[in-house]
């Protein structure tokens, strides 16, 4: 019966121990940051040594995403290199244009060529067709022409004929009317010498008539011998329109090969020009992508002397100023401080006492009022403590679990960027 009660009494004892070890809060050292990372901006590596030219922020400024804060003096070279670029792109475009231009014209005025020669081809195959139609076309038939020839032939023999019969019959008049003026003369007056005058008189008459009458037969032949003379020479003039030499077909045949062979020639040509004219604007659409990316690059490297803040937020150190290199610190640190957050350093033996959502207290040097907080993250490993601690006699190689602690109100801490705090965790 003792036994038992003094075996509650020795476990009451530990229970309360445990209970009271419980309750009991945890402290430690913590340090004032930012919830998002501190980010220190440095120069880029392939500016040479970098030197700060304008300095456009000042420590505890407000910037903006994208917000130019400083500016090296390799911007004047890279402007420069730049400007060159843009200028070479733009005389890159011009060429293409006119390379385009003057492509299309090519072109043009080697597709009109070609027409043209097949324009000839056609003129020319036009002209043989018709000379080989007018060559199969039936015509005057020979013998016709040489029937009306012959009766022209008939007919001037006729006329020559005539005239010579007049001639002759002429001269018989001319002499019986001298004879009957002879007589007359001889006759003198009386009876004879009337009978004399009146032979002399039917002699004039006959003689006016007979002359008439081979003027109208003669009038008559000459006019025959026109109508076969024109007969004569539209026969002659339907036969040449329907002749066609052999030589003249085979001359025409021949143009038509050589107008054939220089449509094939222009076509060639006109091919070879398309294909030079692609090959030119290739390689003015080549060097137009070339001075592009030569843009590109100078207008990259114009950037990379143009430090830009990577967030919103708060400088909070500066480290190059105008005229000074840029060291291996880089130029200045910016961090968002609208949501602070203390990393506090638990002691290994006091993490299994700290969850997430666990309050906080955090004493900050200089502020009266204690900042509250709450656990938001646990580490998982254990490092070195990188605090000071207040007690001369602390173990000073301490592993610790980092803790996170997500702070009430960010305002009161946003001056204390990187002060170290007393944290008690838990109550």
């Amino acid at each position: 019966m003792r036994i038992f009660p003094l075996f509650v009494g020795v476990w009451g004892v530990f229970f309360c121990a445990a209970v009271t070890a419980v309750a009991e809060p945890v402290g430690c050292q913590g340090r004032v940051l930012p919830r998002s990372r501190v980010v220190r901006l440095a120069s880029p590596t392939d500016q040479g040594v970098p030197i700060v030219s304008r300095l456009l922020v000042e420590e505890g400024d407000t910037v903006e995403l994208g917000a130019v804060v400083a500016v090296l003096a390799a911007e004047k070279p890279a402007a420069l290199l730049v400007a060159h670029a843009e200028k070479k792109l733009e005389i890159a475009r011009v060429e293409l244009a006119l390379t385009r231009a003057t492509v299309a014209a090519d072109a043009c005025e080697n597709e009109v060529r070609v027409v043209d020669a097949k324009s000839a081809v056609a003129a020319v195959e036009v002209t043989l067709a018709s000379a080989r139609i007018n060559a199969a076309r039936r015509r005057l038939p020979d013998g016709a022409v040489r029937e009306i020839e012959s009766a022209f032939a008939v007919q001037t023999a006729a006329l020559a004929r005539l005239r010579v019969d007049r001639l002759a019959f002429i001269a018989k008049i001319d002499a019986a009317v001298e004879t009957a003026k002879a007589q007359a003369r001889e006759a003198g007056g009386g009876s004879d010498g009337r009978i004399a005058a009146a032979a002399l008189a039917e002699a004039l008459a006959a003689h006016e008539t007979a002359l008439r009458e081979i003027d109208a037969r003669e009038a008559v032949v000459a006019g025959e011998l026109d109508v076969l003379r024109a007969k004569i020479d539209a026969a002659r003039a339907l036969n040449a329109q329907f002749e066609c030499d052999p030589a003249e077909i085979a001359m025409l045949e021949r143009q038509v090969s050589l107008a054939k062979e220089a449509v094939l020639a222009r076509e060639k040509a006109a091919i070879a020009a398309r294909h030079l004219g692609t090959a030119r604007i290739a390689a003015a659409e080549a060097a137009v992508a070339g001075a592009v990316a030569e843009v590109a690059i100078a207008a990259e490297r114009l950037a990379l002397t143009r430090i830009k803040s990577p967030l919103c937020g708060t400088v909070l150190r500066v480290f190059a100023r105008v005229g000074e290199a840029v060291g291996g610190v880089g130029v200045m640190e910016i961090a968002d401080i609208s949501r602070m957050a203390v990393e506090a350093e638990v002691s290994v033996a006091d993490i299994s006492r700290v969850k997430n959502g666990d309050g906080a207290e955090i004493r900050v040097p200089g502020l009266a009022k204690i900042v509250t907080g709450k656990v938001v993250r646990v580490g998982r490993r254990a490092v070195a403590g990188a605090l000071a601690d207040e007690n001369p006699a602390a173990f000073k190689d301490l592993r610790v679990i980092p803790v996170e602690i997500a702070v009430d109100s960010a305002a009161a801490l946003g001056h204390h960027t990187g002060a170290q705090v007393q944290v008690r965790i838990g109550k």
